[in-house]
Formats: structure tokens, C-alpha cells, sequence
């Protein structure tokens, strides 16, 4: 966002009180305002923790109105359905609330060598999504974000395959997410390409922005 927007925000909150601004999505957060659905990392916090995600206009709504008004026509849907279904699923179960995404998947290693997501970050989105993590790689099922392996029963993930089942709350398919890998074995390295993708990768990195909006509101 612009300064100017972020004055207008910082002018709701003195005015309309009961929320305060906080630099990224945490168990506390009520509202994430951005401008466009760009899929955040922020964004993806809140999806999962099914926290109002709502547009700027919003705000400038609530302003005229004089009091935080209805979020619902707001809310940005257009992004993932999920948004609005993760929410309802937070207002009905309240503090017990608890997104199961990967809750039933057996365990994920995540490699330091994780991007674009760094590798805490993905460890924090998918612990979210009640993934169970282990930092020992031969005990996992699922390695996410390395390009080396041994030939072994693991399956070897691109962390968009994380991404993309966040955004529509729903396990993807592994086929177009296997890494192109280096497998070392008794006979050497050899390097496979076991992905099938039809989308070009530029137009997919400027789809995705992972520098998050700064406007998450905690009551």
C-alpha cells in the first residue's frame, strides 16, 4: 500500500477504536486488509487461521459509516473460496478452531534450501495446516524443497505443491509438484525431471508475491 492508504488506515483506527495495526498474522488477529487477493504469505496466515480477509474499501466504508461496519461484501472471496470458508469454520468452533489441511498426511521434512518460501516459513504454513514435522529427513514421508534424493519411497514436493493446496484448501495432486531432482544412488548422480508442467513459469512467478502488506488488525 501506498502512504496515503496507510494514513487512512492508521486514521479508521484512531477514530473507530477497538482494533490496533500488527505487522503480520498471529493467533490474535481478527482482519487482514489488503488492496488486491495477492497471494501474501500474510494472506495464506490468515486464510488458514480464518481471520476476516477484507479489501481497503472496507476501511473507507467503515470510516463513512462512523463504526466498523459488515465485513461480508467485503470479504475477498475472489481470491479462494476457501477464505470465506475457513472464517465461518472460525466463528463456529471459536478458540478451538483449527485448520486440518495436512493433518492426516504422514510426516514433512521441509530443506533449508526451501523457495521461494524459506524454510521456516514454510515450516509455520504448514504447521498451521496441522502438518506434523519432523527435522530428521529419513522419517519423513514427504521432503518439500530439495532437489536431492536418494531413490527411496519419499516423495519429493515443490513448495508450490503447499502453496496451491493452502489457496484452495484442498491436497493437490502430486504429478505437476515432483522435483526436478539429483538422485544419488550406488551407481552415481543422475538427474530426472519427473514434473509435467503446461504453465509458463515467468507469468507463475509474477502471479505470486511473497513480500507481505504490513495491515493486519488485532482487536
Amino acid at each position: 500500500m501506498h502512504q496515503e492508504q496507510i494514513n487512512v488506515i492508521r486514521k479508521a483506527l484512531r477514530k473507530l477504536r477497538g482494533m490496533r495495526l500488527d505487522p503480520t498474522v498471529t493467533q490474535h488477529t481478527t482482519h487482514l486488509v489488503s488492496l488486491e487477493p495477492r497471494r501474501t504469505l500474510n494472506l495464506l496466515r490468515g486464510l488458514m487461521r480464518g481471520v476476516w480477509i477484507v479489501s481497503y474499501q472496507w476501511v473507507l466504508a467503515s470510516i463513512r459509516a462512523g463504526k466498523w461496519i459488515n465485513e461480508e461484501p467485503y470479504e475477498l472471496t475472489r481470491f479462494s473460496r476457501a477464505i470465506e470458508i475457513c472464517r465461518t469454520e472460525r466463528q463456529a468452533f471459536g478458540v478451538h478452531y483449527q485448520c486440518e489441511l495436512f493433518r492426516f498426511m504422514e510426516p514433512f521434512y521441509v530443506s533449508s534450501l526451501c523457495r521461494p518460501v524459506q524454510f521456516n516459513n514454510m515450516k509455520e504454513l504448514l504447521l498451521l495446516g496441522g502438518a506434523t514435522l519432523t527435522e530428521n529427513r529419513f522419517k519423513a514421508k514427504y521432503i518439500i524443497g530439495d532437489k536431492r534424493r536418494a531413490e527411496d519411497d519419499r516423495v519429493y514436493l515443490d513448495p508450490y505443491w503447499v502453496l496451491d493446496s493452502i489457496t484452495n484448501m484442498q491436497i493437490q495432486r502430486f504429478g505437476k509438484y515432483l522435483m526436478k531432482s539429483a538422485i544419488i544412488s550406488a551407481d552415481g548422480i543422475r538427474y530426472e525431471d519427473p514434473r509435467d508442467r503446461d504453465e509458463d513459469k515467468t507469468q507463475r512467478r509474477h502471479l505470486h508475491d511473497f513480500v507481505d502488506p504490513p495491515f493486519v488488525l488485532d482487536k
